[in-house]
């Protein structure tokens, strides 16, 4: 239910995140009014007409038209009843849309049929619809993330009402770079806002969207008339999403053992797959072989008795999957010890029940009983499993990561009919997921009072293939109620009573199924008629048959749920349909008892369930909205819901579109499905909640298998209020939310309960608490209190979802791992170097005062992880008083603890290590922590070495260097580690207390040691030994190392001084980035590159416009001096280019530094994500050792020695993500004072080839780009720059060539080492990694500007991927992998009689027929060129709704229109290359139903088949352009 509009009037389901793919064919309020409207006049107009008439609508574009024209873009899905015959126009368009229509005429069937029935199709559509359908966390996580961001928009704080960071003002604040903040980035919206209230966190005043500043009060205002505004804000924080996707839901799935990855290897053993998908449901996979749980490890892993290791998440699985084994095994020793009678044949021929089966009334009562409750775990989580693999099946086949063997074996698990001729989308369950159709899993009531054997059959009874999935007791009332009868004689025929009778009262996982002849008596007295037991004394054959049948179907039922056999592997079909429904049931049951909801009651969760469809409609218009009607995959779109409809009957074919198909029955089949009324109030929903007969759930809501329904009742009290009344019962505490008291226990009885609902004999010896006070109205006196657990519950799982990112599962692929963190190292200065008699006495000096300093001096910069020295225990117990949202350490040394941000992360292990200070050994500290976000972990060092004083001398430093050193190679090995401290020794020996030689100093041990420090990094600059900073830098003793996979963006400082940060030491810094495993998303990318050697002699002006003139997204610069690097940079600035490295003017330059070689990029295209700098040997000045020389750039420095710095970049793509490495260089020539500059080239050569094969290593998968003037071609040379010792083997060409590593893409020719002067003789070359591809390339020479006396190369280089295959000069205009995932969108034929938008643009003068394409896409979706060209026109329909482009192909004009689109990047006449970002998908223009890319394709001035192109894409073959002129629309179609 959406949040009550009177109390939030500020609140408009408009601006609701949207749920993507939401089921569901109902429609908002707003689009049933204007639909009423337009059918109410269409209807006046053409009255109405048998639905079994031929209308003239031959093929899906009639229908198509007849609705756009009927309904303006409306969609309609399932709805109410019809008449016998005839139907209104408006009556048949609101019950089916054109689906009713179609079948009526039945004209073109089969093909409409074979287009849209596929396994693709069928997956699809079951994922969105049970996910979409059974989601009970959906209305509570959307409306109180709505209530929650109304008061991160609206409220008021100030600094003064936050000093103490409380949960309500984390309410009201958003936490920077946090995944809210990130998805509105992403969507276009900035956030700006006072960042002084909390460290850290801000509170919006404005919000920034399509350049409009919108203060963060009017926002909700301007998002209702801005339709770009309201889907922006939609995807900063989307509910469904959140329920699949953050730490609750992951706790839930290691609960119940699903494993993140597919279990079911893809193979052509179809018997191996079976066997795969049994385990994965049984939970028998990857558990340890001796059967034990797994110890838990002071570093938060997990270990077997073998001594493997677990990460912490597959621990926790694998540990629950461990307790549901042992807990099956248990129960199955007990039931095969029942085993009284195990068969049905058995049980029907016995007509009475004698003496000799005195035992087998009770033995059946409690085998009932345990099955019912074994069902509601066991049973349960195997169903569950099962039909979670199907939901990961769905994601790999959604993001074209399905094998053929697994589309093969799971598509037919879903369309191959069963035994009953049903397959899985007509089956009971999935009918009833996805239109609320009602049933009884069996009759039972009939079967029971049958007398007669052969009329009983398993398939009547437990055996059938819909009640075998039931998840709880597995007879209903009817039988259930005859056992009572029969063993309360003369008591209350209650459950209760029957279990006293025969016992049932201990843990029913260790209840003994077999009873003594004393238990038995009171039983056989009842059934005698009285106190002895009699000759005659026997029950009535019905009754006997009842019970007989009973238990003897429950016991193998019983025994296939202890062994994990509920799934056989070998389900098709029905079976297969029942199963992953009621699996999804039991998974949403999981799940919201997870998130904290409560369990309905059938009365209340009527009313909830109106409210959900409801607000699902609100979400369904907007996905309607976003999507193209032609999107099968979404039962909101046109077409989708003529699947989703006709899908249930299409297993009655025998073969879509064969000559058999018989189209007229497949018409009388659906046409009765379309009389069925709608389900449309409280009252009618009622029914599809009370199926289940389990004496536990009686009057609860659960679903025909047995899954309870919860709900969250009261959702739209203010959180606020909710946060008083918990702060007020000492629930929590004002800025800590760990549960207390009554909560806590709340928490344990009903959110992380172990057993179901009603089972109070598992736990406690039989004595268990049943969880009555779990239930929505069941609670008495607690009921408030309960519902504020719950709410409060939500809202905190609802609020860490709008600060963390999300962890993708069902929805897409996400980043995994990694961390981005501001780190500090802060010598704060003890208390008692101030405050103690006769020591310091500035003005300031009193640690009190100093304190304020040093907590706003972490706050001030928001820094999230500190390394503290000196930090004495009343200066800990301080700041931890004053930062309450700081975590500090409390061991090891005392003081030297280390604090973190709590919000952001989670400490999970702790230890220290031994070094020596002033009076001895120490123990310093390290802490590993967690990113809450992303789980990434990383272990934090800090250390304070002694000056030249007490224990503590140079020596001292140098073995605690080597101590450091140690411990950090032994916790890299699993996890980056950072170490911070105040080491009193710098850069050099002479520096702090010093070092008795360089090799012993601290930072030499550390860097050769492999750690980098964090101030290189930033520069950047190689680290070398000694390595002084520039002049100016005062402070040379604090440090934070780290292991080389981190990276670091920025690095500062604050002055030190009392009343600057309240320490004689100053706060160190750096924003540090430990790389996730998805920082290439290997989407591809294009790209112009050069190598351009410009000299300080030469024109720098020309050289830009050379740049900008053959547009050069990336150049590698050679020999620019600073005459030419500021006008360059200057210059091609104005144009987005950036340049690295940034040196400022004024800073000292030398050629030897980076400078010299610096890599120009286009930044509106490109960013930098990494850099590093190595050297290699240059020139010397006529002198072997040239002196080393300060480079500027914040401290860079050349080693000397005759050696040179060159960059190393990671570009990533802003529009792809693709990750590239690039490196520049500039090779010594055998001139001016080199001395054996042919010997140092090969030494260059040797670098390059290591360097190149170490980048590789680190960095699977990311291509390498090198550039550079090399002095050298590819044969040997034996005059001017002569080769190596006249060997090829000595050339860098060679070297490369012959490791596989690079090879020459631009710049020369491939050809074999040469031993003589035969190879190529230039110098300037781009070499690449294996896998490149390069479209075309060109160079020129300038010398009437004199740009470059050195020939300038370049050319357009391409990496492959899912977003940048490539097919001659084609380029895809969509991501690669939305073709993948749907290829009907993409070659289905589109209308032959539309107007042809933007023909005169593509040189056709409007001539017809006109052909094209429709691809659905979401709003905001990159478009792509797909040839380099010349813009024609932006305004293809009168609406800036598109971009026309003209290319010139095999000697004809190919125009491309791009059509609906929106944010264009290009103008009338631009040039614009394949691979380009020209515009996003939008819904701009003339007769847009949805959002979608149209694209239309003329040749020589005739229209040609976009579908023919997409084909030779993905074929990877070219294009026979002359041959596609002349095809009709019906001949594009290429399905």
């Amino acid at each position: 239910m959406e949040p009550d509009r009177n109390q939030h009037p500020e609140i408009e389901p408009d601006i609701r995140p949207t749920l993507g793919r939401i089921e569901d064919h109902g429609l908002s309020e707003r689009e049933q009014k204007a639909l009423d409207k337009k059918l109410t006049g269409a209807d006046k107009q053409l009255g109405s007409y048998d639905t079994a008439s031929d209308d003239n609508l031959k093929n899906i574009d009639d229908v198509r038209q007849r609705e756009e024209a009927l309904t303006s873009g409306l969609y309609v899905g399932r709805g109410g009843a019809e008449k016998k015959q005839t139907a209104s126009l408006k009556t048949i368009l609101k019950k089916r849309g054109p689906l009713a229509v179609i079948l009526a005429l039945g004209a073109g069937l089969p093909t409409i049929l074979a287009i849209i029935f596929s396994p693709a199709l069928l997956l699809q559509q079951l994922s969105e619809t049970l996910t979409g359908k059974i989601n009970d966390q959906l209305a509570a996580l959307d409306a109180r993330s709505t209530l929650l961001l109304k008061k991160k928009y609206g409220s008021k704080i100030t600094k003064g009402m936050c000093g103490t960071v409380t949960i309500r003002c984390k309410y009201q604040t958003i936490r920077e770079n946090s995944g809210f903040a990130k998805r509105l980035k992403a969507a276009g919206v900035e956030i700006k806002g006072d960042r002084s209230i909390i460290p850290g966190r801000i509170k919006p005043t404005h919000f920034v969207f399509d350049g409009d500043e919108i203060a963060a009060r009017d926002l909700v205002k301007r998002a209702r008339t801005n339709p770009a505004l309201r889907s922006a804000l939609r995807k900063g924080y989307d509910p469904l999403y959140a329920a699949f996707s953050d730490k609750i839901s992951a706790k839930v799935r290691a609960k119940l053992g699903i494993k993140k990855s597919s279990n079911v290897k893809s193979s052509t053993d179809r018997k191996k797959m079976e066997e795969d998908l049994k385990k994965t449901a049984s939970g028998d996979t990857d558990l340890p072989t001796d059967g034990k749980k797994l110890t838990k490890n002071k570093d938060g892993t997990y270990s077997d008795s073998e001594g493997n290791t677990y990460t912490k998440a597959e621990g926790e699985r694998l540990n629950s999957l461990i307790d549901e084994s042992l807990g099956r095994n248990k129960l199955a020793e007990k039931v095969s010890k029942a085993a009284v009678k195990s068969t049905l044949k058995s049980a029907l021929t016995s007509t009475a029940l004698g003496a000799g089966a005195i035992d087998t009334v009770c033995t059946g009562w409690v085998m009932i009983r345990v099955a019912g409750f074994a069902a509601k775990i066991y049973q349960q989580r195997q169903l569950i499993r099962y039909s979670y693999e199907f939901m990961k099946i769905s994601h790999k086949q959604k993001y074209g990561d399905l094998t053929q063997e697994e589309m093969a074996f799971f598509g037919d698990k879903l369309t191959q009919p069963n035994s009953e001729g049903k397959a899985a989308l007509d089956s009971d369950g999935f009918k009833f997921a996805a239109y609320g159709d009602v049933f009884q899993p069996a009759s039972f009531e009939a079967l029971a009072n049958e007398k007669d054997p052969e009329k009983l059959s398993e398939k009547g009874l437990i055996q059938n293939e819909t009640s075998r999935y039931v998840n709880g007791q597995l007879l209903n009332d009817n039988m259930m109620t005859k056992f009572v009868k029969f063993l309360t004689a003369g008591k209350p025929d209650t459950v209760q009573a029957a279990d006293s009778v025969c016992k049932f009262t201990k843990s029913w996982k260790g209840q003994a199924l077999v009873f003594g002849l004393a238990a038995a008596g009171a039983v056989i007295a009842f059934f005698s008629g009285g106190t002895s037991l009699g000759a005659g004394a026997a029950l009535g054959a019905a009754a006997s048959v009842t019970i007989s049948i009973a238990f003897a179907l429950i016991q193998p039922k019983l025994i296939d749920m202890v062994k994990g056999d509920v799934i056989k592997g070998d389900e098709n079909g029905n079976e297969t349909g029942n199963a992953i429904t009621s699996g999804w049931g039991g998974y949403n049951a999981e799940a919201s008892q997870g998130r904290g909801l409560r369990v309905a009651t059938q009365s209340t969760y009527a009313d909830y369930n109106q409210q959900t469809n409801k607000l699902m409609a609100e979400y369904n218009a907007a996905d309607r909205a976003s999507r193209s009607p032609f999107d099968p995959t979404s039962r909101n779109t046109f077409l989708g819901s003529i699947v989703s409809t006709i899908l249930p009957y299409s297993t009655k074919m025998q073969a879509v579109g064969s000559s058999g198909l018989a189209a007229a029955s497949l018409v009388t089949t659906t046409l009765s499905s379309l009389t069925r009324p709608p389900t449309s109030s409280a009252d009618s929903d009622l029914p599809q909640f009370s199926q289940c007969d389990d004496n536990e759930y009686k009057d609860y809501a659960a679903d025909p298998f047995c899954n309870l329904r919860y709900m969250l009742p009261d959702k739209e009290v203010d959180p606020d209020e909710v946060l008083d009344y918990m702060i007020k019962g000492n629930y929590i505490t004002e800025t800590d939310a760990t549960p207390q008291g009554e909560y806590a226990s709340y928490i344990e009885r009903c959110i992380d309960r172990k057993t179901s609902i009603g089972d109070a004999y598992t736990e406690d010896g039989g004595a268990g608490d049943p969880g009555t006070d779990c239930v929505v109205g069941q609670g008495g006196a607690n009921e408030k209190r309960n519902t504020m657990f719950a709410l409060f519950y939500v809202d905190q799982s609802a609020d860490e979802g709008l600060d963390n990112d999300f962890d993708s599962e069902l929805t897409t692929a996400a980043t995994t791992g990694g961390s981005e963190l501001k780190v500090g190292s802060f010598n704060v200065r003890g208390a008692s170097h101030t405050d103690a008699p006769g020591e310091d006495s500035r003005p300031n000096k009193n640690w009190e005062d100093r304190m304020v300093y040093t907590i706003n001096t972490i706050r001030d910069n928001n820094l999230e992880v500190v390394g503290f020295q000196e930090f004495e225990p009343k200066q800990h117990q301080r700041l931890a008083e004053k930062m309450p949202e700081f975590e500090l350490s409390n061991h090891g040394k005392d003081s030297d603890s280390i604090g973190w941000s709590k919000a952001r992360f989670t400490k999970i292990d702790q230890g220290t290590w031994k070094t020596v200070y002033f009076g001895g050994q120490i123990e310093e500290p390290w802490v590993k922590l967690e990113d809450n976000a992303t789980q990434q972990p990383f272990y934090v060092m800090n250390v304070h070495d002694p000056i030249n004083r007490g224990e503590g001398d140079s020596e001292t430093r140098y073995q605690n260097a080597l101590a450091h050193l140690a411990t950090v190679n032994q916790l890299k090995t699993d996890a980056p580690v950072i170490l911070t401290g105040d080491f009193n020794s710098g850069y050099t020996k002479d520096q702090g207390a010093g070092a008795s030689t360089n090799e012993k100093l601290a930072y030499c041990v550390l860097t050769k040691g492999g750690l980098n420090d964090a101030y290189d990094l930033s520069i950047p600059r190689p680290a070398k030994c000694p390595n002084p900073p520039p002049r100016g830098d005062r402070n040379f003793i604090d440090h934070i190392y780290l292991t080389p996979e981190m990276q670091v963006i920025s690095f500062d400082s604050v002055k030190g001084g009392y009343t600057s940060n309240g320490s004689d030491h100053p706060t160190i810094f750096a924003n540090v980035v430990i790389p996730g495993s998805a920082e290439s998303t290997g989407a591809g990318t294009s790209f112009v590159m050069g190598t351009y050697n410009q000299p300080t002699r030469g024109d720098a002006g020309a050289a830009a416009q050379k740049i900008l003139g053959e547009k050069m997204d990336i150049v590698g610069m050679q020999e620019i001096g600073e005459a030419n690097y500021f006008p360059l940079k200057s210059e091609l600035g104005k144009s987005g280019y950036k340049v690295y490295p940034d040196v400022q003017r004024g800073e000292s330059n030398s050629n030897f530094c980076t400078r010299g070689r610096s890599i120009f990029y286009q930044s509106n295209k490109f960013k930098v994500v990494k850099s590093e700098v190595i050297d290699v040997p240059s020139y010397n000045h006529k002198t072997e050792y040239q002196e080393a020389r300060a480079c500027g750039n914040d401290g860079e420095r050349t080693k000397g020695g005759g050696r040179a710095n060159l960059p190393i970049v990671w570009f990533q793509d802003i529009n792809t993500g693709q990750t590239i490495i690039v490196m520049n260089t500039h090779n010594l020539a055998s001139c001016c004072g080199a001395v054996n500059a042919p010997q140092k080239r090969y030494e260059s050569a040797k670098i390059y080839v290591e360097k190149v094969r170490t980048l590789k290593a680190s960095n699977p998968g990311v291509p390498i780009f090198f550039s550079g003037d090399f002095n050298e071609g590819t044969g040997v040379r034996r005059t001017k720059n002569v080769t190596y010792q006249f060997n090829q083997n000595n050339l860098l060409y060679c070297m490369f060539k012959q490791n596989g590593l690079m090879s020459m893409v631009i710049g020369g020719r491939q050809q074999p080492c040469l031993t003589d002067h035969e190879g190529y003789q230039g110098v300037d070359y781009i070499y690449a990694t294996p896998g490149v591809k390069v479209e075309w390339a060109k160079e020129f020479r300038d010398p009437s500007t004199n740009s470059s006396p050195h020939m300038v190369h370049y050319g357009k280089l391409v990496v492959p991927g899912s977003g940048g295959a490539q097919s001659g000069e084609l380029a895809w205009p969509l991501d690669k992998s939305r073709y993948n995932t749907n290829k009907v969108d993409w070659l289905n034929s589109h209308g032959s009689t539309g107007t042809a938008w933007g023909g005169d643009n593509m040189g056709t003068n409007g001539k017809g027929p006109y052909i094209a394409a429709d691809i659905s896409a979401d709003v905001g979706t990159p478009v792509y060129a797909m040839m380099d060209g010349t813009v024609t026109s932006t305004s293809l329909c009168g609406a800036e709704d598109g971009i026309a482009i003209k290319s010139s192909v095999d000697g004809g004009t190919l125009g491309i229109a791009y059509m609906h689109g929106k944010n264009k990047r290009f103008k009338k006449g631009e040039t614009v290359r394949a691979g380009q970002q020209i515009m996003e998908v939008g819904t701009l223009g003339c007769n847009v139903y949805g959002a979608h890319l149209h694209i239309g394709m003329a040749y020589k001035g005739n229209y040609i088949c976009p579908q023919d192109v997409f084909l030779a894409l993905a074929n990877k073959t070219s294009v026979n352009w002359q041959q596609l002129v002349g095809k009709t629309s019906r001949g594009c179609g290429r399905v």
